[in-house]
């Protein structure tokens, strides 16, 4: 394997005009790792994770990928794709300021990049990705940035925003995330999407993925980025990755996962290197026509179609039901997640629990700001029910009583 990743890091060296034909460029020592928090000197308030990964001492061109977390957790962002990096030779920062409801995170992007070039061996290959709100500022970003592309995890944006951005888009979003209705559309039918996106999904609730799924998404946007041609180290690293995508296929195809593995086989054939090592296409074609794909698409869109009856019942009961009433309808939502044996029907009740949740935070937060305390506490008594242990449902609780001594 190490072979491989020198072979990946002498590639983008061509790309970037760096290495000369009958140029020796193999070299037996390495740099050591590093893993730090480091501070922009244009905003001393600004300061970040960053992992720069052991690679020979004239490497200077590597791949950048700068990372939000929704809550400005630098080292959450980093820590998923350390293994990655290394591996792929790409250095990764997460921000420490750059969190949700950031207006200024435009400015604060572009200065935390500039910084990166200006004091570590990267070139001009840029990524851009986050999580949940982090990959909405992402794809905010890329909006008028150059780009090489975004790996958006757990949010996403229409099919217009995302076919405007001249770049590709990986995106990976759980089948129990509450924010999964952003992209069942392009699941139940794939025609749908944007030719710029690629997307996966998984079957986690509203939270980073696993690190073998980030590692995969980085890898995939790291080779097709790479420079044309066809030389024989370049060769090797996409016959890798290639058999890597078709085990994974193979395995969901055994699960009984024929949407998920219809996704990738599409990434897949998105990309020509790709193609032409594993036929993607016509095993694309023959999943997407296939019995058991057609099924369980149709099963999805009623799960999701029932999903969103259920949450637009929410926005009038929120503060039309009483308590009683929320009660029952908790109580039912958690049984049908104990006991409910569809596995689509449970990944909807799934959902619409995380909804239920990430609703009743943006009311408190809204009659917070509004100082309507009659409304906060009606939200409030169901946020207690819905989420008991959540810490925010405490804070609000204690912003609530606030608010009450100074009426």
């Amino acid at each position: 394997m190490q072979a491989i990743f020198f072979f990946l890091s002498i590639s983008l060296l061509i790309f970037n005009g760096q290495l000369c034909s009958g140029q020796t460029a193999i070299t037996q020592k390495q740099t050591s790792s590093v893993y730090t928090i480091e501070t922009c000197r244009s905003n001393p308030k600004h300061t970040y994770q960053l992992f720069v990964p052991s690679v020979a001492p004239d490497f200077k061109q590597l791949p950048l990928l700068v990372v939000i977390d929704s809550h400005g957790d630098g080292k959450l962002a980093v820590d998923g794709f350390k293994e990655a990096a290394q591996k792929y030779q790409v250095v990764v920062v997460g921000s420490n300021l750059i969190k949700n409801n950031d207006p200024n995170y435009i400015a604060e992007l572009e200065e935390l990049t500039a910084d990166v070039k200006s004091r570590f061996p990267v070139g001009d290959i840029l990524f851009v990705g986050g999580f949940s709100g982090g990959a909405r500022m992402a794809l905010g970003y890329a909006a008028g940035h150059k780009l090489n592309g975004v790996i958006a995890y757990g949010a996403l944006a229409s099919a217009q925003q995302l076919s405007s951005l001249d770049c590709r888009v990986f995106s990976v979003i759980g089948m129990d995330d509450f924010n999964f209705s952003e992209i069942a559309s392009f699941v139940i039918d794939p025609q749908l999407m944007p030719s710029n996106l690629l997307l996966e999904t998984t079957e986690a609730t509203h939270a980073w993925p696993q690190k073998s799924v980030m590692q995969q998404s980085l890898a995939y946007m790291l080779v097709s980025t790479m420079p044309p041609g066809t030389p024989p180290e370049k060769k090797k690293i996409v016959q890798e990755y290639t058999a890597e995508q078709k085990g994974r296929i193979d395995k969901l195809l055994k699960a009984n996962k024929y949407l998920q593995a219809a996704l990738i086989t599409r990434n897949m054939y998105q990309f020509h290197y790709f193609e032409r090592e594993g036929s993607f296409f016509s095993s694309y074609d023959q999943l997407a026509n296939s019995i058991q794909f057609q099924q369980q698409s149709d099963r999805l869109a009623k799960s999701v179609q029932f999903e969103m009856n259920v949450r637009n019942g929410f926005y009038s009961a929120i503060l039309q039901k009483d308590s009683v009433w929320w009660k029952q309808d908790i109580d039912m939502l958690n049984n049908k997640i104990e006991t409910e044996k569809d596995e689509f029907m449970l990944s909807a009740y799934k959902r619409i629990k995380g909804f239920l949740g990430i609703f009743c935070y943006s009311m408190c937060g809204r009659f917070t700001e509004e100082k309507n305390v009659a409304n906060l506490e009606k939200v409030l008594v169901v946020y207690r029910m819905a989420e008991p242990k959540n810490p925010d449902v405490q804070l609000f609780s204690k912003k609530l009583e606030q608010l009450k001594k100074s009426h």
